[in-house]
């Protein structure tokens, strides 16, 4: 089962910022006015008015033509400890200079008075946010994972016919050696190439890699192939069968859940890593608030590389 990931504060902040841009996308492109032109949602913009920098978490413009144009802000808080009424100022703040209609202040907890402050200010809106419990995580991401082949080794043993029954041994250099199948002449290197590749897929996908823990594991295989009288043939000489052995290596890699959280009213987003070496691999779902409250829609999944 997929571990949950030790982030660091940076982190912490980003993958919240990162599940609100996902849920406010998604909402976004719901709308039946929806397109990019329309709509626009940028992380991490900054603006500068009168010198001063101010950085905006989620920035969303509406621009719908002949004057209606708007704004919308979030200020997204992945903290254990909780928003003050300070910190609701200065968001305050943000939504005066960026000239926006309205700001959400995403976070875990507020102070009562953080909550007396914001009622002061009717631009802004005060999104409790959570961590979904793990039980509660999609089977699929609590499980994710990734099988990597690290080494393959491989041998052909060749018999000619004799009689229907039994063959005798014949070495090969495979780098030379012409194989006709059905008529088809063929280099007998590639044939292997090709025959080994399905048998490792077979053997890697019979692998149980779903519960195993995260490990470099050998992998022993062996399939046969028996040909009629006349359909194969090996340097001009008729074959009674092929027999390929070998072993595989195979890394599992275990995932590792960086999010799972729930925007009260909009929606939750869950989201799994696989760290590699050479590369991550990256799966996550979002589920919308819709119409009644409770009603859970999945929307989408993505799988990716970064």
């Amino acid at each position: 089962m997929a571990q949950v990931a030790k982030q660091t504060t940076k982190a912490k902040g980003d993958s919240l910022e990162a599940a609100v841009h996902v849920l406010e996308s998604a909402i976004l492109k719901l709308s039946p006015l929806y397109n990019d032109k329309t709509f626009r949602i940028q992380g991490k913009k900054t603006i500068s008015i009168a010198g001063v920098h101010h950085e905006l978490d989620i920035w969303v413009s509406v621009e719908l033509g002949h004057g209606y144009d708007s704004v919308f802000i979030f200020e997204c808080k992945n903290w254990t400890k909780k928003v003050t009424k300070n910190d609701v100022i200065v968001f305050s703040e943000k939504i005066k200079v960026a000239q926006a209609q309205k700001g959400f202040f995403v976070a875990k907890t507020f102070t009562r008075d953080a909550l007396a402050q914001a009622k002061a200010d009717p631009r802004i809106q005060l999104l409790r946010v959570s961590e979904v419990a793990l039980a509660e995580v999609p089977t699929f991401l609590q499980y994710f994972h990734a099988v990597e082949q690290t080494s393959c080794h491989a041998n052909c043993n060749v018999k000619l016919k004799v009689d229907q029954e039994t063959g005798e041994a014949y070495p090969l250099d495979l780098s030379t050696a012409k194989l006709v199948l059905d008529g088809q002449i063929q280099t007998m290197s590639a044939y292997i190439e090709d025959w080994s590749k399905e048998v490792v897929g077979e053997t890697t996908n019979r692998f149980p890699s779903l519960t195993q823990p995260e490990n470099t594991y050998t992998l022993p295989f062996e399939d046969m192939r028996v040909f009629e009288n006349g359909m194969c043939f090996v340097n001009d000489k008729p074959v009674a069968h092929m027999k390929l052995t070998g072993h595989i290596e195979v890394r599992v890699w275990r995932g590792e859940l960086e999010s799972r959280f729930e925007v009260e009213s909009r929606g939750r987003v869950f989201r799994a890593v696989v760290k590699m070496p050479t590369a991550q691999i990256i799966m996550s779902t979002h589920e919308l608030m819709t119409g009644t409250p409770g009603t859970i829609m999945v929307l989408s999944s993505l799988l990716s590389r970064e």
